[in-house]
């Protein structure tokens, strides 16, 4: 699935949200093509919805988007239901989607070490711990594995050694020490 957290609210007062990790925002429209007599929806669409317009939050003057679902609740998509969705071959085509409610977690590292969670409900609820942690940045990998530059590693777990597991934040990236890489029983040091 694409987690999506809440960004704010628009002029009508119905929230708006954003992928975690895409350019993909949901937002109700109460009329996608500024006819002032168009049918009222939530929106999946790749541009960001303008907060300040009554209508056509998008702009671009026409019904144009990922999916929708017609509904005048403006107080959250709903949970599930059939949606028209532009498939792989151009044409829209009804798709049945749900929509899990839940909650989602960002980490940012502050300075020294410490990392501040943030928790967001679907409601915009949210709650912050900060903790003492270390975190890697990681540069220098050679072209076939320049993806991995510039990632941010966190400490998610420990090895049965003691020695902390980092993962990349977004990917499934890791970094841990292993005494036996090859399996062979023979412990190796540097």
């Amino acid at each position: 699935g694409m987690p999506f957290v809440k960004q704010g609210n628009t002029q009508s007062g119905a929230p708006y949200y954003k992928a975690s990790r895409a350019e993909k925002y949901l937002y109700h429209d109460p009329d996608c093509q500024s006819s002032q007599d168009g049918t009222p929806r939530w929106i999946l669409d790749g541009q960001r919805p303008d907060v300040n317009k009554t209508h056509d939050l998008d702009g671009d003057g026409n019904c144009d988007y990922i999916g929708r679902i017609d509904s005048r609740d403006t107080t959250h998509p709903p949970t599930s239901g059939e949606w028209t969705m532009l498939c792989e071959d151009g044409h829209y085509k009804q798709q049945f989607v749900v929509l899990l409610e839940g909650s989602t977690t960002t980490t940012t590292t502050l300075a020294k070490g410490a990392t501040s969670t943030t928790t967001t409900s679907r409601n915009g609820t949210q709650s912050t711990t900060t903790k003492a942690t270390a975190s890697l940045s990681l540069n220098g990998a050679c072209t076939y594995k320049r993806t991995l530059n510039g990632l941010i590693f966190d400490v998610v777990s420990t090895a049965a050694d003691g020695s902390p597991i980092y993962k990349a934040r977004g990917v499934e990236e890791y970094i841990y020490h292993d005494a036996d890489c090859d399996g062979a029983g023979s412990v190796t040091t540097a």
